[in-house]
């Protein structure tokens, strides 16, 4: 059984190529420290990820994974803040427990697809996953 962690995790042509295949019988570690699609109760900080200094984090919000099951997440762990269906902006500093689990979704552009078009690239990175927290329910 092949066990990859999520963090950071891209592909590229240098590296061990994966088919759709592949990824359907591995089993992905995500930022909860648990394997994607397993449902958890998680506790976690909202905060402003302005921290790092990248112009892409500057006023994004994530949230600090705390626990998972009761469990302290050691280390710092970040996943983009789940959108809240009343439209709710969190308040940084504000702590949730959620029933929710973890997924992923590719994001990224090919830079050939810009050299194609005869267009210029505009900054991006090439393929990669970000991790995503579905939240099925906020526990009071």
């Amino acid at each position: 059984m092949l066990v990859f962690f999520l963090a950071g995790m891209t592909t590229r042509a240098e590296d061990k190529a994966l088919s759709s295949a592949d990824l359907n019988t591995t089993t992905i570690i995500g930022e909860l420290g648990t394997p994607l699609h397993t449902v958890h109760r998680v506790d976690g900080k909202v905060v402003d990820m302005s921290f790092t200094g990248r112009k892409a984090d500057d006023g994004r919000l994530a949230l600090q994974i705390l626990s998972v099951d009761g469990k302290i997440r050691e280390g710092k762990h970040y996943i983009d803040f789940p959108q809240f269906s009343d439209g709710q902006k969190p308040k940084v500093g504000t702590v949730y427990r959620f029933w929710a689990y973890e997924t992923v979704q590719a994001a990224g552009y090919p830079t050939e697809a810009f050299e194609k078009l005869g267009e210029p690239a505009f900054g991006t990175v090439q393929l990669h996953f970000r991790p995503k927290l579905v939240v099925m329910e906020v526990i009071k």
